[in-house]
């Protein structure tokens, strides 16, 4: 399993020129699943990322999560 992570201010994704889900601020993950990945796998992932500390937080960056910010 691979994961490619960025924060975002918003994002969208389009189907056919439909915009079928949307975010304000958060992170976009482009996620690649392999076969053999597992549940377990998947649970070590979202605990990761949950955690990143990637969003700014008075003038000091990198210091809040994608759940500090209600992202």
């Amino acid at each position: 399993m691979k994961a490619l992570i960025q924060r975002v201010s918003s994002a969208n994704v389009k189907v056919k020129g439909d915009i079928v889900g949307a975010i304000d601020k958060g992170i976009l993950i482009l996620l690649g699943v392999g076969k053999a990945d597992t549940s377990q796998d998947v649970k070590k992932l979202i605990a990761k990322i949950v955690g990143l500390r990637v969003f700014e937080n008075e003038g000091k960056p990198m210091d809040l999560s994608v759940k500090d910010v209600e992202g």
